[in-house]
């Protein structure tokens, strides 16, 4: 059971250690659709949590129709579930790091 209490906190080095694993490994793979990460609006992502029973969101990798990478949030409720009924949202279109990066940081660079 999710409690939305779970401490996920990392410090900005464990951070910046992770995402520069992850840039290496694009540098390894070639991949020229490097995707650093993406941005999704504030009032978005409160939308999602203020579902009913929602206590945190899940984050799922997608592709748009043109093969760019995308990601897909949704609210999950105390049980795992992800918040798909009727009246639940979801959010896509996601802006995408690189271009939207904003200034080279630990993150990022």
């Amino acid at each position: 059971m999710f409690t939305g209490t779970e401490d996920q906190k990392i410090g900005a080095e464990d951070a910046a250690d992770l995402t520069k694993n992850y840039r290496d490994m694009l540098i390894e793979m070639e991949d020229d659709d490097e995707c650093l990460g993406a941005y999704f609006s504030s009032s978005g992502i409160q939308s999602l949590l203020d579902q009913r029973d929602c206590v945190g969101i899940r984050v799922y990798f997608a592709l748009n129709e043109d093969g760019s990478k995308n990601l897909v949030v949704v609210g999950v409720s105390a049980d795992e579930n992800d918040q798909l009924g009727d009246d639940d949202a979801c959010l896509g279109g996601s802006l995408m790091c690189p271009p939207r990066s904003g200034r080279d940081t630990i993150l990022n660079s």
